[in-house]
């Protein structure tokens, strides 16, 4: 089976992933085929006091599951994330632990016209469900999802004794710092939170 591969930009927040042209192509593609489109991110290099003091809520949690489906003109996933513990939160006041947030990915896999539809974000793999993350997340206005900020910049895959950025194209947190521990994260986002 052939397959064909989009490529679609992205910049920042303002995501523009297709025109109605491209939806309609991309429908048409899958009507035939299986289709790959490769969403290429453009985010701001941020630092870690940037992702803490702008993130509206800072969470360890687990995907549990996620629902990829076309939003307008792009591809998205919806993550259920079960929140084990708040590190820092601005907005809403009222998360807790064992609630469940719903974060918002581009890409995601999907059936399309009857055929496999992949978008794969660069430097931004798809959550892993039930494994742990610390997510730095920004609320999304009159919705009820939030956004990583700053992408894959946002997002900390947590393993049994260290904590990795999931960015490695911009993400210098641990090319500075060496390997990390969950404790020593929680420590420097409770750090950078006293700094006025």
């Amino acid at each position: 089976m052939t397959k064909t591969l989009l490529v679609i930009a992205l910049v920042g927040l303002s995501f523009v992933a297709f025109t109605a042209a491209q939806e309609s192509e991309l429908r048409q593609q899958a009507k035939e085929r299986d289709v790959t489109v490769q969403i290429m991110g453009a985010y701001e290099p941020a630092t870690f006091d940037m992702l803490v003091k702008e993130a509206d809520t800072v969470v360890i949690g687990r995907p549990m599951r996620g629902r990829t489906f076309l939003a307008g003109e792009q591809i998205v996933t919806h993550y259920d994330v079960r929140v084990d513990q708040v590190i820092r939160r601005t907005q809403p006041p009222g998360i807790a632990r064992g609630d469940v947030l719903v974060v918002r990915r581009v890409g995601g896999a999907m059936v399309l016209e009857g055929h496999n539809v992949v978008g794969h974000e660069n430097d931004f793999p798809q959550f892993t469900i039930d494994d742990t993350y610390v997510l730095f997340l920004q609320r999304v206005e009159s919705r009820e999802y939030y956004w990583v900020a700053y992408g894959p910049q946002g997002a900390f895959h947590v393993d049994a004794d260290s904590v990795r950025q999931v960015s490695e194209v911009f993400g210098s947190w641990n090319r500075e710092r060496g390997r990390v521990s969950l404790r020593d994260l929680i420590a420097e986002v409770s750090a950078v939170s006293k700094q006025p």
